[in-house]
C-alpha cells in the first residue's frame, strides 16, 4: 500500500501518517520505568510503557494524559519532561506507515492501577539494566529500542541541573 497524502490549499503535499505517544514513565529517585504486562499483547509475552493511539482532534500532550490515566490509573501525577524519540513503522497491512513518538515524564504520585486495554496486567518498575536482560532472552519490549529508555534518563538528567 503506497504511503497516504494530505494536499494543503497551497498545493503542498504532506505525508500522512497514523500517530502514536509512548510514554516512558520513570522514577526520578530510583531511575527506573514503569513498565506494563499484558496477557493480550500481540501473542508473546511482552512488557511496554504506556502506549496508545492519538485520537482525532487530540494534541500529543492531551494523548499522553488520557493514555497515563487509561493505562496507568487516573490517580498517576506525572511531570512532562518532553518528546525524546520518534520513528516511522509499518504497523499491519492495513496501517502500514505509523509514527510513535515518545515523550519522558517523571512519575509524581498516585496509585498504579492499570486500566482500559491494560485491565489484568502486572506493573512494575524496571531498570535499563533490567529491560536490555529482558530484550536478550526474546520478550518483546515497548518500545523496543533501549536507547530510547536511555534517552529518556538524559532527559531526567538535564531537567535536574
Amino acid at each position: 500500500m503506497a504511503q497516504p497524502y494530505i494536499d494543503a490549499s497551497n498545493g503542498r503535499r504532506f505525508a500522512a501518517f497514523a500517530a502514536a505517544v509512548i510514554v516512558l514513565i520513570v522514577d526520578p529517585t530510583t531511575r527506573r520505568f514503569l513498565m506494563l504486562s499484558s496477557p493480550r499483547k500481540r501473542g508473546r509475552p511482552g512488557w511496554e510503557a504506556v502506549n496508545g493511539a492519538v485520537e482525532a482532534g487530540e494534541a500529543l500532550i492531551e494523548a499522553v494524559e488520557r493514555e497515563v490515566a487509561e493505562e496507568a490509573g487516573a490517580e498517576v501525577a506525572i511531570e512532562h519532561l518532553g518528546a525524546v524519540d520518534a520513528w516511522t513503522y509499518r504497523y499491519d497491512d492495513r496501517v502500514p506507515h505509523m509514527i510513535s513518538i515518545a515523550f519522558a515524564a517523571t512519575y509524581v504520585s498516585g496509585e498504579i492501577v492499570p486500566g482500559d486495554d491494560m485491565a489484568g496486567c502486572e506493573a512494575r518498575w524496571m531498570t535499563v539494566d533490567e529491560l536490555r536482560d529482558l530484550e536478550a532472552t526474546g520478550v518483546a519490549l515497548v518500545p523496543e529500542d533501549i536507547s530510547t529508555y536511555e534517552r529518556a534518563l538524559v532527559a531526567l538528567d538535564a531537567m535536574r541541573s
